[in-house]
C-alpha cells in the first residue's frame, strides 16, 4: 500500500498592514472603521504592486488612498475641535504633512522616479506610528466628550 503525503496547504499570506484592535484601535468606533479603512486600501495597493504588478491599479488605489485620507482626517479634526481638543493645531500639522507627503510620493510613481513601493512603505510606516502615538493621545479626551 502506497501512502501519499499530500502537501501541506501555504499558510495565507500575512497583509501587509495586520490590523488588529491591539495595535490600532483608538477607542472611537468611526475612526477605528477609518483607520481600517485605510489599511485595507494600503494592502490592496501592496498587492496591486506585487502580486498584480499593475501600475495603474496601484496608481488609482493610491488616489483613492489620499482622497479617503483626507476626508478621515477632516472628521477626525472636526471632532477634535468640537470637543475643544488642546492638541489640535499640532495634530492638524501632521495631517498636513502626510497629505502633502503622499501626493508628492504618487506624483513620483507616476512619473517613474521612485520605486513603487515607496508610498506604501511609507505609509504603513506614518500610519502605525500616527495612530499609536498621537491618535491614541485624543482617545479618553473624545471618549469624555462623548465619542463612543
Amino acid at each position: 500500500m502506497f501512502l501519499f503525503k499530500s502537501k501541506p496547504k501555504p499558510a495565507p499570506e500575512e497583509p501587509f498592514v495586520a490590523w488588529s484592535s491591539a495595535d490600532f484601535s483608538v477607542g472611537v468606533a468611526r475612526f477605528d472603521q477609518d483607520h481600517k479603512r485605510l489599511a485595507d486600501l494600503l494592502n490592496r495597493i501592496h498587492a496591486a504592486l506585487i502580486q498584480n504588478r499593475d501600475r495603474a491599479q496601484a496608481s488609482q488605489l493610491m488616489d483613492e488612498l489620499i482622497q479617503e485620507t483626507r476626508f478621515h482626517f477632516f472628521q477626525e479634526e472636526a471632532a477634535l475641535k468640537a470637543a475643544s481638543y488642546p492638541g489640535l493645531e499640532a495634530h492638524a500639522a501632521e495631517h498636513q504633512a502626510l497629505l502633502q507627503e503622499a501626493a508628492d510620493l504618487h506624483r513620483q510613481f507616476q512619473a517613474g522616479t521612485i520605486s513603487g513601493l515607496a508610498f506604501p512603505n511609507f505609509l504603513k510606516n506614518w500610519f502605525t506610528t500616527h495612530i499609536k502615538e498621537s491618535d491614541r493621545k485624543y482617545s479618553a479626551w473624545l471618549r469624555r466628550h462623548g465619542e463612543r
